[in-house]
Protein backbone atom coordinates (compact mmCIF):
# COMPACT_ATOMS: atom_id res chain seq x y z
CA UNK A 1 0.00 0.00 0.00
CA UNK A 2 1.27 3.23 -0.83
CA UNK A 3 3.04 5.35 2.15
CA UNK A 4 1.63 8.13 2.29
CA UNK A 5 -8.80 13.10 6.98
CA UNK A 6 -10.12 15.14 7.79
CA UNK A 7 -10.44 15.27 11.82
CA UNK A 8 -13.49 12.94 12.70
CA UNK A 9 -15.98 13.26 15.65
CA UNK A 10 -18.72 10.55 16.03
CA UNK A 11 -19.67 7.94 17.46
CA UNK A 12 -17.44 5.56 15.53
CA UNK A 13 -14.17 7.10 15.60
CA UNK A 14 -12.23 8.27 18.62
CA UNK A 15 -8.71 9.14 17.94
CA UNK A 16 -5.64 10.09 20.63
CA UNK A 17 -5.00 13.81 21.56
CA UNK A 18 -1.36 14.25 23.45
CA UNK A 19 -3.10 16.93 25.45
CA UNK A 20 -6.34 14.34 26.15
CA UNK A 21 -6.42 12.91 29.70
CA UNK A 22 -8.46 9.67 28.22
CA UNK A 23 -5.81 6.77 29.13
CA UNK A 24 -4.43 5.27 25.45
CA UNK A 25 -5.75 1.90 26.64
CA UNK A 26 -8.55 3.01 26.93
CA UNK A 27 -8.82 4.55 23.40
CA UNK A 28 -7.15 1.35 22.19
CA UNK A 29 -9.96 -0.60 23.56
CA UNK A 30 -13.12 0.82 21.84
CA UNK A 31 -10.90 1.09 18.49
CA UNK A 32 -10.26 -2.79 18.53
CA UNK A 33 -14.48 -2.80 19.19
CA UNK A 34 -14.92 -1.13 16.04
CA UNK A 35 -12.55 -2.40 14.07
CA UNK A 36 -15.02 -3.29 10.52
CA UNK A 37 -15.89 -6.15 9.05
CA UNK A 38 -13.25 -7.48 6.46
CA UNK A 39 -14.32 -8.32 2.81
CA UNK A 40 -13.63 -11.73 3.73
CA UNK A 41 -16.28 -11.33 6.72
CA UNK A 42 -19.49 -10.09 4.60
CA UNK A 43 -18.26 -12.19 1.33
CA UNK A 44 -21.25 -14.73 0.86
CA UNK A 45 -19.37 -16.22 -1.94
CA UNK A 46 -16.32 -17.17 -0.02
CA UNK A 47 -16.34 -20.47 0.10
CA UNK A 48 -16.72 -20.54 -3.74
CA UNK A 49 -13.93 -17.71 -3.99
CA UNK A 50 -11.34 -20.05 -2.22
CA UNK A 51 -12.14 -23.18 -4.15
CA UNK A 52 -11.35 -21.23 -7.14
CA UNK A 53 -7.81 -19.34 -6.13
CA UNK A 54 -6.62 -23.08 -4.39
CA UNK A 55 -7.40 -24.80 -7.75
CA UNK A 56 -4.00 -25.96 -9.42
CA UNK A 57 -5.52 -27.15 -12.72
CA UNK A 58 -6.84 -24.06 -14.58
CA UNK A 59 -4.34 -21.21 -15.88
CA UNK A 60 -4.71 -17.65 -14.96
CA UNK A 61 -7.16 -16.75 -18.26
CA UNK A 62 -9.50 -19.56 -16.66
CA UNK A 63 -9.60 -18.36 -13.05
CA UNK A 64 -10.07 -14.78 -14.16
CA UNK A 65 -13.23 -16.15 -16.34
CA UNK A 66 -14.37 -17.88 -13.54
CA UNK A 67 -13.75 -14.70 -10.81
CA UNK A 68 -15.65 -12.42 -13.32
CA UNK A 69 -18.46 -14.69 -13.32
CA UNK A 70 -18.25 -14.80 -9.26
CA UNK A 71 -17.92 -11.28 -9.43
CA UNK A 72 -20.98 -11.06 -11.33
CA UNK A 73 -22.63 -13.01 -8.36
CA UNK A 74 -21.99 -10.27 -6.15
CA UNK A 75 -18.54 -11.57 -4.46
CA UNK A 76 -17.08 -8.80 -3.19
CA UNK A 77 -13.37 -10.43 -2.89
CA UNK A 78 -13.86 -11.60 -6.55
CA UNK A 79 -14.50 -7.75 -7.77
CA UNK A 80 -11.14 -7.04 -5.67
CA UNK A 81 -9.31 -9.93 -7.33
CA UNK A 82 -9.93 -8.32 -10.93
CA UNK A 83 -9.28 -5.37 -9.79
CA UNK A 84 -5.41 -6.71 -8.47
CA UNK A 85 -5.09 -8.49 -12.17
CA UNK A 86 -4.96 -4.81 -13.75
CA UNK A 87 -3.73 -2.80 -10.57
CA UNK A 88 -0.85 -5.07 -9.30
CA UNK A 89 -0.04 -6.51 -12.89
CA UNK A 90 -0.89 -9.73 -11.52
CA UNK A 91 -0.83 -11.53 -14.85
CA UNK A 92 -1.88 -8.65 -17.30
CA UNK A 93 -0.61 -5.42 -17.93
CA UNK A 94 -1.71 -2.36 -15.85
CA UNK A 95 -4.85 -1.18 -16.60
CA UNK A 96 -5.71 2.07 -14.29
CA UNK A 97 -9.29 2.28 -15.94
CA UNK A 98 -10.36 -1.20 -16.25
CA UNK A 99 -8.77 -1.84 -12.29
CA UNK A 100 -10.76 1.45 -11.11
CA UNK A 101 -13.67 -0.43 -12.30
CA UNK A 102 -13.85 -3.27 -10.58
CA UNK A 103 -12.57 -1.33 -7.15
CA UNK A 104 -15.72 0.76 -7.75
CA UNK A 105 -17.82 -2.10 -7.82
CA UNK A 106 -16.30 -3.15 -4.84
CA UNK A 107 -16.64 0.07 -2.91
CA UNK A 108 -19.96 0.14 -4.01
CA UNK A 109 -20.84 -3.12 -1.99
CA UNK A 110 -18.80 -2.04 0.84
CA UNK A 111 -15.34 -3.03 0.59
CA UNK A 112 -13.30 -0.49 2.31
CA UNK A 113 -10.20 -1.93 0.60
CA UNK A 114 -11.25 -0.84 -2.56
CA UNK A 115 -11.64 2.70 -1.89
CA UNK A 116 -8.08 2.90 -0.30
CA UNK A 117 -7.00 1.15 -3.61
CA UNK A 118 -9.02 4.08 -5.72
CA UNK A 119 -7.49 6.51 -3.18
CA UNK A 120 -4.07 5.62 -4.22
CA UNK A 121 -5.25 5.25 -8.07
CA UNK A 122 -6.55 9.02 -7.70
CA UNK A 123 -3.02 9.80 -6.12
CA UNK A 124 -1.21 7.78 -9.02
CA UNK A 125 -3.31 10.31 -11.42
CA UNK A 126 -2.13 13.47 -9.72
CA UNK A 127 -6.01 13.95 -7.87
CA UNK A 128 -5.02 14.65 -4.66
CA UNK A 129 -8.23 16.02 -3.44
CA UNK A 130 -10.25 12.95 -4.27
CA UNK A 131 -7.50 10.51 -2.89
CA UNK A 132 -7.71 12.92 0.44
CA UNK A 133 -11.78 12.34 0.05
CA UNK A 134 -11.40 8.73 -0.31
CA UNK A 135 -8.66 8.35 2.23
CA UNK A 136 -11.35 10.08 4.53
CA UNK A 137 -14.35 8.23 3.52
CA UNK A 138 -12.80 5.04 4.66
CA UNK A 139 -11.13 6.14 7.86
CA UNK A 140 -14.49 7.77 9.00
CA UNK A 141 -15.37 3.85 8.96
CA UNK A 142 -12.03 3.10 11.26
CA UNK A 143 -10.27 0.98 8.30
CA UNK A 144 -6.91 1.22 9.95
CA UNK A 145 -5.31 0.75 6.64
CA UNK A 146 -6.52 4.08 5.39
CA UNK A 147 -5.88 5.75 8.67
CA UNK A 148 -2.61 5.04 8.89
CA UNK A 149 -2.29 6.02 4.96
CA UNK A 150 -3.65 9.53 5.86
CA UNK A 151 -2.10 9.76 9.12
CA UNK A 152 1.23 9.76 7.47
CA UNK A 153 0.24 11.87 4.63
CA UNK A 154 -0.07 14.43 7.38
CA UNK A 155 3.16 13.87 9.27
CA UNK A 156 5.10 14.68 6.15
CA UNK A 157 3.24 17.28 4.59
CA UNK A 158 1.67 14.62 1.50
CA UNK A 159 -1.11 14.88 -0.37
CA UNK A 160 -2.05 17.48 2.07
CA UNK A 161 -0.88 20.27 4.27
CA UNK A 162 1.36 18.95 7.16
CA UNK A 163 -0.63 18.64 10.64
CA UNK A 164 1.28 16.56 13.11
CA UNK A 165 -1.68 16.32 15.93
CA UNK A 166 -4.10 14.88 13.07
CA UNK A 167 -1.35 12.47 12.03
CA UNK A 168 -0.94 11.60 15.81
CA UNK A 169 -4.90 11.08 15.81
CA UNK A 170 -4.58 8.85 12.61
CA UNK A 171 -1.79 6.95 13.36
CA UNK A 172 -2.55 6.49 16.89
CA UNK A 173 -6.34 5.19 15.96
CA UNK A 174 -4.84 2.52 13.14
CA UNK A 175 -2.29 1.45 15.78
CA UNK A 176 -5.02 1.03 18.16
CA UNK A 177 -7.06 -1.63 15.80
CA UNK A 178 -3.64 -3.62 16.09
CA UNK A 179 -2.38 -2.18 12.99
CA UNK A 180 1.29 -2.53 13.70
CA UNK A 181 2.65 -0.46 10.50
CA UNK A 182 1.22 2.67 12.62
CA UNK A 183 2.46 1.98 15.78
CA UNK A 184 5.77 1.64 14.75
CA UNK A 185 5.42 4.40 12.39
CA UNK A 186 3.89 6.42 15.21
CA UNK A 187 7.02 5.91 17.93
CA UNK A 188 9.36 6.62 15.36
CA UNK A 189 7.66 10.48 14.90
CA UNK A 190 7.73 10.72 18.96
CA UNK A 191 11.38 9.43 19.08
CA UNK A 192 12.22 12.36 16.35
CA UNK A 193 10.81 14.83 18.62
CA UNK A 194 7.99 15.73 16.55
CA UNK A 195 5.26 15.64 19.60
CA UNK A 196 7.38 16.97 22.08
CA UNK A 197 9.53 15.81 25.03
CA UNK A 198 6.64 14.00 27.11
CA UNK A 199 5.93 11.75 24.24
CA UNK A 200 9.61 10.87 23.49
CA UNK A 201 10.05 10.01 26.82
CA UNK A 202 6.36 7.57 25.94
CA UNK A 203 8.32 6.15 22.88
CA UNK A 204 11.37 5.34 24.42
CA UNK A 205 9.36 3.42 27.23
CA UNK A 206 7.77 1.47 24.11
CA UNK A 207 9.92 1.05 21.28
CA UNK A 208 11.86 -2.11 22.74
CA UNK A 209 8.25 -3.67 23.28
CA UNK A 210 7.11 -2.80 20.13
CA UNK A 211 10.57 -4.29 18.32
CA UNK A 212 9.88 -7.54 20.07
CA UNK A 213 6.38 -7.61 18.98
CA UNK A 214 7.06 -6.72 15.33
CA UNK A 215 9.99 -9.35 15.47
CA UNK A 216 7.05 -12.18 16.70
CA UNK A 217 4.57 -11.17 14.47
CA UNK A 218 6.99 -10.90 11.63
CA UNK A 219 7.09 -14.43 12.22
CA UNK A 220 4.20 -15.21 11.82
CA UNK A 221 3.72 -13.87 8.52
CA UNK A 222 1.38 -10.75 10.20
CA UNK A 223 3.84 -7.71 9.57
CA UNK A 224 3.95 -5.95 7.72
CA UNK A 225 0.12 -6.15 6.98
CA UNK A 226 -1.15 -7.52 4.03
CA UNK A 227 -3.82 -4.80 3.21
CA UNK A 228 -6.70 -7.69 1.82
CA UNK A 229 -6.87 -9.07 5.64
CA UNK A 230 -8.45 -5.56 7.01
Amino acid sequence: MLDVIIEIRDEYCVYYRPSSQQTNHGVRTKLRNNRPPSDRDQDANLEEYEIIISRADIDETERMTLMSRLADNGSILAMNFMGDRFYLQRGHQLDLDTAKGWYERAASNGSLLALTNLAIISTMRGDTKQAVEMFDQASRMNYAPAMYSLGIAYAYGELIEADLSRSGELLEGAAGMGFLSAERELRVLELRGRFGVVMWFRALLAIFPLMSKLADAKKRGAWPEKVGDW
